[in-house]
């Protein structure tokens, strides 16, 4: 929960074996952090994966001391915290010579040519200074780092429709697969094999070092209008994180059932920052109104709910649109 929230990665899956026809197995390697939210993951799995199938296998599995790169057709990875600054999963699917899906977010995208040796999930966030209150639960200690990371998380969108055409794409077209994989393999080995890392680490320090000496009488403040330096609104800080950022001339569309919408809630891994979202009842009357009109633009819901606490309401927004219950256009 504190590095991916596998939501959209359960929903890709699922929707890529409708697309496709084809069997599709999610293989979910790792550790669960904190521990007892794995039942939570299962849960979700099996409520959202109907034709599509999860499979957990735990990073110090003994039958899988090297990983299961080598039993893998499709990397996937859909990031969406502020905490992943580069990833090196995707560098090491990269060697291992598989096609990648995973989401454009900060240092992930570097690593991906986007239609060329890989794809890239267009991702969306509240915009800056709409996080304060969650920095502020941080530094009061109401809030460890893992929490903060998490509900952070929950407001920050991913394209699962996009992801789901991409694996599927990469599923029907085997030979799109070998192609992308190799380009990979061959970009791996020209960019991030040790002798050329280290060289461009040697240049960078060199150049963070004349930087220094040269600005060290020039230094211009840099003003963080709500909180501490120490704990900054995330959205402000990590503005260039993700894809775009939410405003008021995009629009939403409501696409969930009242069905599926009840399912999502059941989940306690979708709704544990509910406490920084707006209230239950006000989210009520949110997608009845967007639902009522087939589609808004978020200047509109801004004006029909207008004392709303605007942060709050953009985070929802965010959060809506991660759980799939609005699908955003942009304006």
């Amino acid at each position: 929960a504190i590095k991916a929230h596998p939501l959209a990665m359960f929903q890709a899956a699922e929707r890529a074996a409708d697309i496709s026809g084809a069997p599709v197995h999610l293989i979910m390697q790792g550790y669960f952090v904190p521990e007892d939210c794995e039942p939570q993951f299962r849960n979700l799995a099996a409520a959202i994966c109907q034709k599509a199938k999860v499979i957990f296998v735990p990073t110090r599995d003994e039958r899988f001391p090297d990983g299961l790169w080598a039993a893998g057709d499709i990397f996937l990875s859909l990031i969406d915290n502020m905490q992943e600054s580069f990833g090196l999963t995707p560098i090491e699917a990269m060697a291992a010579g598989l096609p990648r899906v995973i989401t454009d977010w900060n240092g992930y995208r570097d690593s991906v040519q986007h239609g060329e040796d890989g794809f890239l999930v267009r991702t969306l966030q509240p915009p800056a200074n709409s996080g304060g209150d969650l920095s502020a639960l941080l530094l009061a200690g109401k809030l460890e780092y893992g929490g903060f990371l998490a509900k952070t998380a929950l407001s920050v969108a991913v394209d699962q429709e996009m992801a789901a055409s991409c694996i599927a794409k990469l599923i029907q077209d085997k030979n799109l697969r070998r192609t992308m994989a190799e380009k990979a393999r061959q970009r791996a080995r020209a960019h991030y094999d040790w002798s050329h890392i280290i060289p461009r680490y040697e240049d960078y320090w060199s150049e963070m070092s004349a930087k220094r000496r040269r600005d060290r009488m020039n230094i211009t403040p840099v003003a963080w209008s709500s909180v501490p330096p120490q704990v900054p609104d995330p959205y402000t800080m990590y503005t260039a994180y993700p894809t775009a950022a939410l405003k008021l001339d995009d629009k939403v569309t409501v696409i969930a059932s009242a069905e599926t919408i009840k399912m999502l809630w059941k989940h306690e891994i979708n709704v544990y920052a509910l406490d920084m979202m707006i209230a239950p009842d006000d989210i009520a009357a949110l997608v009845n109104f967007v639902s009522s009109r087939g589609t808004a633009t978020i200047a509109q819901i801004f004006t029909q709910f207008p004392t709303l606490d605007s942060s709050r309401l953009w985070r929802t927004l965010g959060w809506k649109i991660k759980l799939g219950v609005l699908r955003h256009t942009a304006g």
